[in-house]
């Protein structure tokens, strides 16, 4: 597993301490250890020489008293007296042993010359020298396992102390380093968020040391980056809209260029509405040969600049008016221009672009709501239609006399029981209908027929509804379901219920007062 930068940090330093603490205290062990053994070696050599003396003075006091004491006995008392104390001494004359407190008299080492051997794995300090002006060698030997014990026991000692010191720094530094590290995971916590594309987050940026500049620095680059990504999007939809307008505004003129066009070739019309038809297709092809140039106009997409010319506005205003004029009557809606409209300075294209939509978006919303408001009352009545087309089915038309009209004949009336009976087949279909059991049963129902379509862009524009009533209305008869039999019946008799002078009106007042348009003069 791969270890952090604070955990690779935690592990060298506690490495270090560790190396530095153990070496100390190893260290300060045998250096202790050395200054006892040369400690004892000086005493040692110290209490040789004292022996030493003391030992001639009474052997020179014995000759002297010539009692005939033997300096056995001296030197036997002398190794009595030391042995309390585990020194061990030995005599020599000649190279000959006289005496030895020893139980095994070790090798002799050199005169005067400290000496450390071990005995069945114990360490004695030896030391040899002349006594009596040479007349014997002196054998001192002292019991020096001591510093060996003392030397072990000291280095457990430093070894636990160091172990606690060790458990301590461990814990006492993961602490340390965790919390000092503390701004670096949140720091890192951050950029794994903003990787995964939530640009909100930030970074801390408490204190006043070097993680609180990071931070700080870290959040200018991401406000900067967020900054940056805002404006791209921002620019990708200004292009976006204005390539959707663009494509709107080049959709209309070619609508309509098709639909005059087709209108020519298939309608019985007369040579003037002909005539009429023809220069529309004139007037909308200049007017998408005009929308193509700006559109291609690499300066003007890119600096936004508009070159200004004299545009009369009641003019303008009359030729959208009039392009608008079919869709609008459609839908109920009369556009008229009102007198003083004046003169400006501007694009007449991007003018007329501008005028078209804001009319056409006025004329679509406003029948739309009105739609959404009568729509309760359609449905009541369009339920009512179907109960009664289902109870009453309407009759084909049979061959009939043109004289009956004439003579004053008249059709049949029902009876009383018939138009009760009427009525109570009517309620059952009506309840029938209300529980949803009949939404499958089919009926004959007259509609009229789909103006023809033209596919542009990719979507379908209805002739009806950019030629208005130029192209005559026909219905024929059809067999639906009940479920799409009141679908239509809806929106026939919401068709009729509509005030189409309301309409107007409030369409004509939406673009007045919320369609505001701001010309530069």
């Amino acid at each position: 597993m791969k270890r952090r930068f604070w955990q690779r940090t935690y592990l060298v330093t506690l490495l270090l301490f560790l190396v530095c603490l153990y070496a100390g205290l190893f260290s300060l062990a045998f250096y202790t250890y050395g200054q006892s053994v040369e400690s004892t070696e000086s005493a040692c050599l110290a209490e040789m020489r004292y022996l030493t003396r003391s030992f001639e003075r009474d052997l020179h006091d014995m000759e002297e008293a010539e009692n005939g004491t033997s300096p056995k006995l001296l030197m036997q008392s002398y190794a009595q007296n030391y042995e309390k104390q585990r020194v061990n001494l030995a005599f020599l004359e000649n190279g000959k042993e006289i005496f030895s407190s020893f139980e095994t008299t070790p090798p002799l080492p050199e005169t005067d010359r400290i000496t450390q051997i071990k005995a069945d794995e114990e360490r004695w300090i030896l030391i040899a020298g002349d006594v009596a002006e040479g007349r014997y060698l002196l054998l001192y030997g002292r019991y020096a396992g001591d510093l060996d014990r003392e030397f072990r026991s000291l280095m457990l000692t430093y070894a636990a102390v160091a172990a606690g010191v060790s458990l301590f720094l461990a814990v006492f530094l993961l602490l340390l380093l965790k919390r000092l590290s503390l701004p670096l995971e949140k720091l890192r916590a951050t950029t794994e968020r903003i990787a995964a594309g939530d640009m909100t987050v930030a970074a801390e940026e408490k204190g006043k040391d070097e993680f609180s500049a990071l931070g700080k620095s870290f959040n200018q680059m991401v406000g900067t980056i967020r900054s940056q990504m805002e404006q791209l999007a921002d620019d990708a939809e200004r292009k976006q809209a204005l390539v959707d307008n663009m494509a709107h505004e080049m959709r209309t003129p070619l609508t309509s260029i098709r639909g005059f066009a087709e209108y020519i070739e298939k309608a019985a019309v007369p040579e003037e509405e002909r005539r009429d038809a023809a220069l529309r297709i004139v007037s909308e092809t200049d007017r998408l040969k005009k929308i193509s140039e700006k559109l291609l106009d690499a300066a003007f997409l890119r600096e936004n600049t508009i070159e200004k010319q004299p545009v009369d506005l009641a003019r303008l205003l009359a030729e959208t008016a009039a392009r608008l004029g079919p869709i609008a009557e459609e839908r109920g809606v009369t556009l008229r221009v009102l007198p003083g409209a004046g003169g400006a300075e501007g694009d007449p294209v991007l003018l007329s672009m501008l005028f078209y939509n804001l009319t056409e978006n006025a004329v679509r919303m406003v029948r739309k709501e009105h739609e959404e408001r009568v729509m309760p009352r359609a449905r009541v009545l369009a339920e009512e239609r179907l109960s009664e087309l289902l109870a009453h089915p309407p009759k084909k038309n049979s061959a009939s006399n043109p004289l009956d009209f004439l003579l004053g004949k008249q059709k049949e009336q029902p009876s009383g029981e018939e138009v009760t009976a009427l009525a109570r087949k009517k309620e059952e279909i009506r309840q029938q209908l209300v529980r949803g059991e009949i939404e499958d049963a089919e009926l004959e129902l007259e509609v009229e027929e789909e103006a023809p379509t033209l596919e542009v862009g990719g979507s379908s524009i209805s002739l009806g509804d950019m030629m208005g009533n130029m192209m005559p209305k026909r219905t024929r008869m059809r067999h639906v379901k009940v479920s799409e039999a009141r679908k239509i019946l809806t929106d026939q008799e919401a068709a009729k219920l509509i005030d189409n002078d309301a309409v107007q009106e409030e369409a004509v007042q939406r673009a007045e007062q919320n369609g505001i348009v701001f010309i530069d003069e």
